[in-house]
């Protein structure tokens, strides 16, 4: 069974997702994050099992020593893990496009200039990021909700208790800067539950900054088993 749904700019919905379930977060218009979080998701865990799985990698390929940095953005074939250390998530799927910098320049609002960005070469794509918690009420000067807030919401956790969320399409500068996403139209990412899971996405709240093009991400979600992924 396929099921499908809108998720509106500055808005939130719970999901239902047994073992071996997906989910694709597509970006109908480019310019839009989505913040993905669990019931038991654990961002510093995530990051620490991350790292040790791409350690071992590159050492599996060298006999040298490898010094491998602590993971800040999740990738194709990784996962979300819960504070034991168990996967929940994982990113089956990473189809975000690659563009220059000087098309990603031609995207940014008069006000932003690219060049005080810290980007990191040339050419720019969407990453999924570990490192920031999602935006809070706090940070708007209206009385728009946050990320955090609508997420308490949809998953009945109270906002103190809601763990750090992995912001989706959502890239950093060279200091770990956030920048204006320069996710594209049709953008995707499909993820598989290797457990039963409660899933909390929005479509970010942030209409200034983090999103170049204010608006809804679409949820395309297939349930057992179904064909089509």
């Amino acid at each position: 069974m396929i099921k499908t749904t809108i998720i509106e700019h500055g808005k939130a919905k719970a999901f239902y997702l047994n073992k071996k379930d997906k989910i694709k977060i597509l970006v109908p218009h480019g310019g839009q994050v989505a913040d993905i979080v669990f019931k038991g998701y654990n961002q510093a865990k995530t990051r620490e099992e991350i790292t040790y799985l791409r350690h071992k990698r590159e050492k599996m390929k060298s006999e040298k020593r490898v010094i491998t940095p602590m993971a800040k953005t999740l990738e194709a074939g990784e996962c979300l893990f819960d504070g034991k250390g168990d996967p929940v998530l994982l990113l089956k799927e990473n189809n975000v496009s690659e563009i220059s910098v000087k098309e990603y320049a031609k995207q940014l609002p008069k006000y932003i200039e690219v060049d005080k960005l810290y980007l990191k070469g040339p050419k720019i794509k969407p990453t999924h990021d570990l490192l920031w918690p999602g935006c809070s009420s706090n940070v708007y000067k209206n009385t728009k909700l946050g990320c955090r807030e609508l997420l308490s919401d949809v998953l009945n956790i109270e906002v103190k208790n809601l763990p750090p969320v992995c912001s989706l399409f959502m890239s950093l500068g060279l200091k770990d800067n956030i920048i204006p996403s320069p996710v594209q139209p049709g953008d995707n990412v499909v993820f598989e539950a290797l457990e039963d899971v409660v899933l909390g996405i929005t479509s970010c709240s942030d209409n200034s900054f983090c999103n170049l093009n204010p608006s809804e991400v679409n949820i395309i979600y297939y349930k057992n088993g179904s064909a089509g992924i």
